[in-house]
């Protein structure tokens, strides 16, 4: 069969008429015809084309499209093609059911964060506060000047915890972090009960220079109260480094000097005969005296 030019011409223009219909057939518009609400949008492919959308309402509640026209062959594409002006990431959970959320800033690996802690209302820093992922793996302390050095390792941590004693605890994500890593703690003020604190007053009090001994009433009085009666004299002989001259005498020897190179005073007063009845008992009325 012998083809004229006119019949080639012929072919040739039926040829692209049936490529232009194959083509406007397989790809689809989608028109936005005045400026909408997002949710509104999705409201209406979900309808159209029976599929299912999940996402936080708050994230893209406010969010508007503007007029426009979008050209796509599969509704994922189309999906795409309407979100693609906005941080989000849209996963094709199956083939009518879509995830849309916030799309996650990617940290790069080993970055090295320099920042400080301080008080909120004062500003001055807080030395040696704590900083660390929630599963303590990971922190570090501020320095003297409420400054830190932290680093990042590929991606590893999504927030981390600040906390300093009598301040609240405050958690960052690693996003804000790097975005502003001087950080500020407010106070935790909190009402605690009453506490009484007692304190014992020990029997025998030295001086910061060792060389005097203190004695407390109950030393005074207690030792030998049930043989020599409230004795002074005999009570202290009881104490280390103090002895007596024999058993029956009430004088005292202090680390093996004399009995008579023992000074004795009472208010400031010398004494120099401090016993009676041939020296067994003391002439002091061990009742009269608060301390010795």
């Amino acid at each position: 069969m012998k083809l004229t030019c006119k019949d080639i011409g012929i072919l040739l223009i039926t040829w692209l008429c049936m490529s232009s219909s194959v083509k406007s057939q397989s790809s689809k518009s989608f028109v936005v015809s005045e400026p909408a609400r997002l949710i509104d949008v999705l409201n209406e492919l979900s309808t159209d084309n029976n599929i299912l959308f999940a996402y936080p309402t708050l994230l893209i509640n406010e969010i508007e499209i503007p007029k426009s026209e979008f050209k796509y062959e599969e509704i994922d594409d189309l999906i795409h093609l309407i979100l693609n002006d906005f941080d989000f990431e849209v996963y094709n959970v199956t083939d009518s059911h879509f995830l849309i959320r916030k799309g996650v800033e990617k940290i790069a690996s080993n970055q090295v964060i320099t920042g400080s802690i301080k008080d909120a209302e004062t500003g001055s820093p807080l030395s040696f506060a704590t900083i660390y992922v929630p599963d303590y793996s990971y922190g570090v302390f501020s320095d003297a000047e409420g400054n830190f050095t932290l680093e990042i390792d590929n991606n590893n941590y999504d927030k981390f915890l600040v906390s300093y004693l009598g301040y609240k605890q405050l958690s960052v994500d690693v996003t804000t972090l790097m975005k502003n890593p001087h950080i500020r703690l407010n106070q935790n003020a909190s009402i605690i009960e009453d506490v009484t604190i007692e304190y014992l007053i020990p029997p025998y009090l030295i001086s910061k220079d060792g060389e005097s001994v203190t004695l407390g009433k109950q030393v005074i009085s207690s030792k030998t109260s049930g043989i020599f009666g409230n004795d002074i004299l005999r009570n202290i002989q009881l104490l280390s480094g103090v002895s007596a001259v024999s058993d029956d005498m009430a004088s005292l020897r202090i680390r093996g000097s004399n009995a008579e190179g023992s000074k004795i005073i009472l208010d400031g007063i010398p004494l120099y005969n401090v016993s009676h009845y041939y020296g067994i008992f003391s002439s002091i009325n061990g009742s009269f005296i608060q301390k010795a």
